[in-house]
């Protein structure tokens, strides 16, 4: 039995690699060029993506958020686990009251919760689902014009922003936006209202 390390099975691995690139360029009718080489490379320039991270407490993960909704000019879709934080809420009624179209998907159970932004959100106009099933709707994600997306374990609530070690990652990308757009419309027709 052969015994190989991470950085020996590396080692092997590029020196096999240099190998079969070396006979590629000196064959002419190699089997394996570095052309063929390139094309296992995954190139990113067709999923190109601006992306930030927030950790909570310290970045205030809250306002960031909320900046990103103050920005909005067509649309905001949101599922969320935990949703408590009022100024939050503000944002998102702002947003629809500039004729954003705002929709938000809550957990069942964390809608009950006496703290829950969901009467105040739909007292404010603001198109809102409760998703219900099997296990928790434990999404947490906001779509911004379906160009923007923030994720990540931050949940809307006082805790998440000023207690918990959370983070919210922010990612601008209409292909990303895009994936995150249809899993929000299959569990908004999952939802009841």
């Amino acid at each position: 039995m052969v015994f190989v390390t991470k950085v020996g099975f590396w080692f092997l691995l590029c020196v096999i690699l240099i190998g079969l690139l070396f006979v590629g360029t000196v064959r002419d009718d190699a089997w394996f060029s570095f052309a063929d080489f390139e094309q296992l490379i995954p190139s990113n320039s067709d999923s190109e993506y601006e992306a930030e991270v927030f950790f909570c407490p310290e970045d205030n993960c809250s306002m960031e958020l909320i900046s990103h909704i103050d920005l909005a000019n067509e649309e905001v879709v949101i599922a969320i686990y935990s949703f408590t934080l009022d100024n939050v809420s503000e944002a998102l009624i702002r947003a629809r009251e500039r004729g954003v179209s705002v929709r938000v998907v809550f957990d069942y159970l964390q809608a009950s919760n006496q703290y829950s932004e969901d009467e105040k959100l739909s007292h404010g106009g603001v198109a809102i689902k409760i998703k219900d099933g099997s296990g928790f709707m434990h999404n947490k994600f906001a779509v911004i014009d379906r160009k923007k997306v923030l994720t990540g374990s931050f949940n809307y609530s006082k805790n998440g922003d000023t207690k918990n070690d959370e983070n919210l990652v922010l990612i601008i990308s209409e292909k990303i936006a895009k994936q995150y757009v249809a899993e929000f419309e299959e569990i908004w027709e999952e939802a009841s209202e």
